[in-house]
């Protein structure tokens, strides 16, 4: 009996210890520097193979509205990041074009973005007031991606406007740097300050962004592996008692 309930403590361990593991390599990560970030936002997903899901941004700063994405891979919960810059990220080359700004899009672990993404569909916004001072038309806006050597114009298309943003969507198969671009002008990187009305401008603490990333899901799990562990041990000291 007792070498039974010590083998249901064991493989309970194990099977809280693959859960674990599963969890965290679902979670997005990050190489940005901190001092080159303003604001990020994260929300999570359960994502199933050729079924697309949408995440949902609601930091107003954010330029990125929504992302829906299709998976070549049964995932489950997967986290999505979304990281506003200050300037182009140090790990790309400067833009061509003239931009409005600059953000990364990140999911799962290392790899997820480059393999497993089927299909993606970005949706943002650009400031009117933006695109009337640098006079560019809203035909002319691209969504440009850094390749790992090189950046390219995405498939993008106008999709609504308002009093004060117009809005885009635009199609890619992997998540890495991004820059919201105007074709066939001179190069004027724009500040975020000038960009959007109420962002932090450079060297202010970035604002808090609301994240749905499920930090109290990995506290439940922690907890009832150091639960299963504390009993098991309390077990085995009575036994020795004995």
């Amino acid at each position: 009996m007792r070498l039974r309930k010590k083998k249901v403590c064991g493989v309970t361990i194990v099977i809280l210890l693959i859960i674990t593991i599963l969890f965290l390599s679902s979670v997005a990560s990050s190489y940005e520097p901190f001092e080159n970030k303003i604001i990020k936002e994260t929300r999570e997903r359960f994502l199933t193979k050729d079924i697309p899901e949408t995440y949902i941004f609601h930091s107003p700063e954010l330029p990125v509205r929504q992302i829906k994405v299709t998976t070549n891979i049964n995932s489950g919960w997967t986290s999505v990041q979304v990281e506003l810059l200050n300037k182009t990220s140090q790990s790309v080359d400067a833009p061509p074009e003239v931009y409005f700004m600059n953000f990364n899009i990140w999911i799962g672990s290392d790899d997820f973005a480059v393999r497993n993404i089927q299909e993606a569909t970005i949706w943002f916004k650009v400031n009117n007031t933006w695109l009337t001072d640098h006079g560019v038309s809203a035909n002319d806006v691209s969504l440009m991606q850094w390749s790992g050597s090189t950046w390219h114009f995405l498939e993008t298309k106008k999709v609504d406007v308002d009093k004060n943003f117009t809005y885009f969507e635009a199609k890619t198969t992997s998540f890495t740097s991004f820059v919201i671009a105007g074709r066939g002008f001179e190069q004027h990187p724009v500040t975020i300050k000038e960009s959007i009305p109420g962002t932090p401008a450079r060297g202010m603490a970035p604002s808090s962004a609301p994240s749905s990333f499920n930090f109290l899901g990995l506290m439940a799990i922690i907890g009832a592996l150091a639960t299963v562990i504390a009993a098991k041990i309390a077990a085995s000291r009575r036994q020795k008692e004995k």
